[in-house]
């Protein structure tokens, strides 16, 4: 039962902390390419995770083939889904973005329905996804017209691509459970991809224009803590104990995050809408753990 409250615990600390992720992101590839932006975040709370379990705590290294899948499950997570959305985001608001993002729990649920081993989804939960998607829509619908500008065909096209690999990544991690601690394992994830990300930043990308701005620094320095750090560390430990449809929740937690954060640094508005919009999300959080229950039961 105190490993059950600590998940819950920890998927709402996702829910918070990768809600703000969006604003932070935007703010720091304005000076700084997307991939050197992600990889520096992965990489630096790589380092602090692996020095805490092998330097602190005397853990050994997992063997062979649980590195490799770990590397695989972080070239998921981190490569395709993370840094691709970095790279989104240097071509379409942070707004849009997390629009695009709440249609993850979707993909996770068809690949999970898919999947011969999937988790009995209640209808309720699914009412719940359903209300949740609807919520986010409403909020953000003034942008919605946003979707159909060329210019923001790549950004919508690498965010699809990153919520898949995002879903699979997940409902992989979830199959195929590790005998290390969660957070040893998000660790080892950043530290080999992060620096797999560092690689191709300094193959492919220009730094000519590249500034460390005090906004681009303070950025990576919260991502590197809350983001990756606290944020892929509560993932984790969320997804290793609680059910796939319950901890894809966060997607919709994530929007309603990203807009108070609009209105408080970008001075929007809350009108009637958008009020109702976030009551419609908050409702469909509660019918998924609702359906979640109902399943165990």
């Amino acid at each position: 039962m105190e490993n059950k409250r600590t998940a819950y615990i920890a998927l709402a600390c996702v829910c918070f902390f990768w809600g703000t992720t969006y604003f932070f992101i935007r703010e720091g590839v304005k000076h700084i390419p997307p991939f050197l932006f992600a990889g520096i975040r992965h990489f630096m709370a790589g380092v602090l995770f692996t020095f805490y379990f092998i330097v602190l705590k005397k853990e050994k290294l997992p063997n062979r083939a649980i590195l490799l899948r770990l590397f695989f499950i972080g070239l998921l997570l981190l490569f395709f889904a993370n840094s691709f959305v970095t790279w989104a985001e240097v071509y379409i608001p942070s707004g849009l973005t997390s629009l695009l993002c709440c249609f993850m729990p979707f993909y996770m649920l068809v690949f999970n329905l898919l999947s011969k081993k999937s988790e009995a989804i209640h209808k309720t939960s699914l009412l719940g996804l359903s209300l949740g998607l609807v919520g986010s829509v409403l909020i953000f619908s003034d942008n919605i017209v946003l979707l159909a500008q060329p210019a923001y065909t790549l950004g919508i096209i690498l965010t699809i691509v990153a919520n898949i690999a995002w879903a699979l990544g997940t409902i992989y991690t979830k199959r195929n459970p590790f005998s290390i601690a969660p957070l040893f394992s998000a660790g080892l994830q950043m530290l080999m991809v992060g620096g797999l990300v560092l690689v191709f930043s300094f193959i492919f990308e220009d730094y000519s224009s590249l500034q460390f701005t005090t906004n681009g620094i303070l950025s990576i320095v919260y991502l590197v803590v809350f983001g990756s750090a606290v944020g892929f560390g509560c993932y984790f430990y969320a997804v290793s104990r609680l059910p796939i449809t319950l901890v894809s929740i966060n997607s919709y937690a994530n929007v309603v995050v990203a807009m108070a954060l609009a209105a408080l640094f970008q001075s929007e508005v809350f009108g009637i809408k958008t009020i109702i919009s976030l009551f419609i999300t908050l409702v469909g959080i509660y019918l998924v753990n609702v359906g979640v229950m109902k399943s165990k039961k």
